[in-house]
């Protein structure tokens, strides 16, 4: 038999190295067994699942954050570019950095929507600097 570990965490498997227990015994002693059985599964099987909800919602959240960090990332470089260019005397690149382009990007990674029409903005805005 296992021996208890010093935390609070249900061991699992153990419900099944008792049933194996009284399963040596008389038949009518099997079905106490089983009652008794139950809801030590029913414990182990809710333990798992809180377990399995725990990872996932770090997981969602470690997914958010990089978002966000990205986010901030990819705007704040890209508002330095435009000014950089702008004074570089370059104002359409300038006004492509700090336009639709910006605009899409962060919806896209921070928010985590996108649609048809964030990439036709981005495509008309691009199409409409001329070059020098």
């Amino acid at each position: 038999m296992r021996t208890a570990r010093k935390t609070n965490l249900i061991m699992p498997g153990l419900g099944y190295e008792i049933a194996s227990m009284w399963a040596k015994l008389p038949s009518d002693h099997l079905s106490v067994a089983l009652a008794a059985l139950e809801p030590e599964l029913k414990r182990e099987h809710a333990y798992r699942l809180a377990t399995l909800k725990d990872a996932a919602d770090r997981r969602t959240h470690v997914l958010h954050m990089t978002g966000l960090i990205a986010g901030f990332g990819i705007a704040l470089a890209m508002l330095g570019a435009a000014v950089w260019l702008g004074i570089n005397n370059q104002p359409w690149l300038a006004a492509l950095m700090a336009g639709p382009s910006i605009i899409a990007i962060i919806k896209i990674l921070v928010l985590r929507r996108s649609g048809p029409d964030d990439i036709k903005d981005v495509g008309k805005a691009q199409s409409k600097v001329q070059p020098l």
